[in-house]
């Protein structure tokens, strides 16, 4: 061996967050749309972190989304990765307010397949936020989701928010309750207990 040492190759320099236009982060989710593997290309939209509700991306973001929960649908029921990445992402774009009516189209989707939520799909207390059982709420309340039609899915929906800390749970009571009163569906709202 040498006592030479040899030259490393300079990593490329991080680019400024002025060098990161809004142009260049729509250019990369639109690359994800064909990703061969549809949830690792979620995991990657999640990469974005506050570029996914920017109001120059944020659209972009959502159809990248929808096109790549098809093909994760058209695979059966959801991997744990798929449900953990898409939490992440409804998490970040079902408070913004932006690109609403695609974001709540979405959020029915991943609702009435049949390999979505439910007992099983924990998740960490920073992504069990108010917002995913306020959008269900309103969603039922405009008949975007039926008690009668979107029954299995509502009730797995209700068992994954059963799972969440006690804490977050009670956040959610009066929105919970509100259903009970106005949409009674016995056994359906009552999956969501508030004892430890």
């Amino acid at each position: 061996m040498s006592d030479v040492e040899q030259p490393q190759e300079a990593l490329p320099e991080t680019p400024t967050e002025a060098e990161i236009t809004p142009e260049a982060v729509r250019a990369l989710v639109e690359s994800l749309r064909d990703a061969e593997d549809p949830t690792a290309a979620l995991a990657e939209l999640n990469e974005l972190a506050d570029w996914r509700v920017h109001g120059k991306v944020v659209d972009a973001v959502v159809s990248v989304a929808e096109a790549l929960v098809e093909r994760v649908m058209a695979q059966g029921e959801a991997t744990p990765a798929a449900q953990a990445h898409m939490v992440i992402l409804l998490a970040a774009l079902l408070p913004s307010g932006k690109c609403s009516g695609a974001v709540d189209r979405l959020f029915v989707r991943w609702v009435r397949h049949a390999g979505t939520f439910g007992p099983a799909r924990a998740t960490p207390p920073a992504f069990q936020h108010e917002a995913f059982v306020q959008r269900m709420a309103d969603l039922v309340g405009w008949g975007d989701l039926e008690v009668a039609r979107d029954r299995d899915g509502l009730q797995r929906f209700l068992a994954w928010v059963n799972g969440w800390a006690l804490k977050n749970r009670f956040r959610v009571r009066r929105t919970l309750d509100t259903l009970r009163r106005n949409f009674p569906a016995p056994g359906l709202w009552e999956a969501v207990t508030f004892k430890g």
